[in-house]
């Protein structure tokens, strides 16, 4: 069968259509880079100066020195800018941004990195921060984040609150809860950022691809400071928040497929931090002790008694990551395969019935038992050519 020849997309065409996306992508992801890149020293430098710095006073912590704890601004700020920029420069894609599912969820996410930094400046505890977690999360379902339903089955309203709830608050404190050796939970957040985009440009929803390709920037350049020796931590208004945004990406992701896939691969993306999270609430509840009480029994803990160094802690728990993205990756090959597999053409299949044509028999062998001679009817009448 000849093959099927696609038809030429003109350079016109194509940015026309895809091409202004893939620029304003580009370019988000662009200038958060830089700005995140050259807004870290100074943040590192004004921490220094208020003193807002991560002391190693507790056995919890595992640098040596002094460390600041305010890099969480810089990857805001550089958030924010990349988003207001594409705004004023006109780029396809801006009116994307301004939806409002995009836009109303920055009251919530502020609400959330309000609270990690006055965690920074004055200390929290953490039933003292989960009211406001809880209403930052009910923001968030205001604005359209909102979990419709599990494994195919759609969820009440009174069930869907909740659930949003507990999920935003789980993730937000995942990447706190991680966030204990260098470059382990930014290095996460990437991963899952990176994740959440690539799921985004496939489903073709361009609103989440906008909002996430700022992200990826700012945290592929915060890697370069807070990587091993770390000279700047996220701080809890960087974890918080990013774990905040990661979720409400995640539900947005799952709200725009109808697979399991798209409804389980949040989770996936998500899956080393979650997964810390709650084996340490299931120890402390088994251990009879405070489900907030701090140990050094999470997985990076465990590493560094086992022997490994800082660097080679936050190295495997990348891999993890990675290992994630890699099963979502052939999950999604898998049903793209299984989707073209379905909707390929399905041959025609001509029946010759044995018969002798009006004029004579030369299309009958001279043994009955044989049937009809198709290759030599094939060859005069040039039928079935096209079918193998």
């Amino acid at each position: 069968m000849p093959a099927i020849r696609r038809p030429h997309i003109s350079r016109e065409v194509w940015r026309k259509n895809q091409g202004g996306q893939v620029y304003s992508i580009l370019f988000l992801t662009g200038t958060s880079f830089f700005l995140c890149y050259f807004l870290t020293p100074l943040v590192a430098r004004w921490s220094h100066r208020t003193g807002i710095l991560d002391r190693p006073h507790s056995l919890r912590r595992v640098h040596s020195a002094p460390t600041p704890r305010t890099g969480g601004i810089a990857i805001a700020a550089s958030f924010l800018i990349s988003l207001g920029l594409l705004l004023v420069s006109g780029l396809k894609g801006a009116d994307a941004v301004k939806l409002p599912l995009v836009i109303s969820l920055l009251p919530a996410a502020g609400v959330i990195f309000a609270l990690g930094l006055v965690d920074d400046l004055m200390g929290l505890k953490a039933w003292e921060k989960l009211p406001v977690q809880i209403i930052a999360a009910s923001l968030a379902y205001v604005a359209g984040v909102r979990i419709l339903g599990v494994a195919g089955y759609a969820a009440p309203v009174w069930l869907s609150l909740p659930l949003t709830v507990l999920w935003l608050v789980a993730c937000s404190n995942a990447f706190n809860l991680i966030d204990g050796v260098d470059g382990v939970a930014t290095g996460v957040a990437l991963f899952a950022t990176a994740t959440t985009l690539v799921a985004a440009l496939l489903q073709g929803n361009p609103a989440l691809a906008l909002a996430t390709a700022p992200l990826v920037g700012a945290l592929l350049a915060f890697l370069r400071y807070n990587f091993n020796p770390a000279s700047i931590f996220l701080g809890d208004c960087g974890s918080l928040t990013i774990g905040f945004v990661l979720g409400c990406f995640g539900v947005i992701w799952s709200q725009k497929s109808a697979t399991l896939l798209g409804m389980t691969a949040p989770v996936m993306a998500l899956s080393v931090p979650l997964l810390d999270a709650v084996i340490s609430v299931a120890r402390r509840f088994l251990r009879r002790q405070r489900i907030f009480t701090p140990d050094r029994n999470h997985v990076h803990h465990r590493l560094l008694e086992r022997g490994f160094s800082p660097r080679k802690v936050a190295l495997l728990v990348l891999t993890g990551s990675d290992g994630a993205r890699e099963q979502i990756q052939r999950a999604r090959a898998r049903a793209l395969l299984r989707r073209r597999l379905d909707r390929r053409p399905v041959r025609r299949v001509y029946r010759v019935r044995r018969r002798a044509p009006a004029g004579g028999d030369r299309y009958l062998p001279s043994n009955p038992e044989r049937g009809l001679d198709l290759e030599r009817f094939r060859a005069e009448s040039g039928h079935g050519r096209h079918y193998r």
